[in-house]
Order: C-alpha cells, then sequence, then structure tokens
C-alpha cells in the first residue's frame, strides 16, 4: 500500500508555493509508523515471545529477549553484526586458496602422468 504522501505548501491564496530554483515547495507526511520507536519495540517483543514459545514446544532450555544487555542488566558489550560484505575480502582469499591448492594438484597430477607414459615410451 501506499507509504506516504506528498503534501504541497500552499500560500495565503491556496496556490502551491516555489522555490528560488522553480521547484514546488512539498513535505512527505508518512502513513505508516515503521519508523518509530515503539513500534519496533512492540516487533522485538512479539518476535522473542514467538521464539520463546517456540523453543518452550521443542523443550530447548534457551530463551531470547528483546532487551538491551543494558535493560537487562548484563555487564556486556554486545557483539555487532557482521553483514554478508564484511567478510567478502576473507571469503575471496580463501577461495583463491582452493583454487590454487586444486591447480596445483591437478599439475602434480599431469606431470605424474606425463613421467608414466614418458616411462612407457622409454621402454618401448
Amino acid at each position: 500500500g501506499q507509504k506516504t504522501k506528498t503534501e504541497y505548501i500552499l500560500d495565503s491564496h491556496g496556490n502551491k508555493t516555489k522555490t528560488p530554483a522553480g521547484n514546488v515547495r512539498n513535505r512527505k507526511i508518512w502513513l505508516v509508523d515503521w519508523d518509530k520507536k515503539e513500534k519496533i519495540t512492540e516487533w522485538r517483543h512479539n518476535w522473542a515471545v514467538s521464539v520463546n514459545q517456540v523453543l518452550e514446544q521443542k523443550n530447548i532450555p534457551d530463551r531470547i529477549s528483546e532487551k538491551s544487555f543494558e535493560d537487562q542488566g548484563i555487564n556486556e558489550v554486545p557483539t555487532q553484526h557482521e553483514g554478508i560484505n564484511s567478510k567478502r575480502h576473507e571469503r575471496n582469499e580463501f577461495n583463491q586458496q582452493v583454487k590454487d591448492y586444486r591447480k596445483a594438484k591437478a599439475s602434480y597430477k599431469n606431470n605424474q602422468e606425463k613421467v608414466i607414459n614418458r616411462g612407457h615410451l622409454d621402454s618401448l
């Protein structure tokens, strides 16, 4: 559905006003409250309740909380979420090592076959 609407800024006669550059003045009006802290807190609470219900049904003793460490009274520094792109360099480096290993292994195998074939040719 529609998430925002544009409201034009009108003068005293009801006409649209313009900026010095000639653009029509307007403002964005949000029709949803997704960016409100209260809504995010509500979603986190509902998520924690849902997950904890499933954990209980499966007899798993762990529980999650939507509260921060500070709100829970835990004196630890929370970890920072690392997105997929933050590890891209390490993955590329590892992938290159795997490629190099496979290439060296294939080269060794090819050289072994050449030696064996050379031995067969020499015996003929």
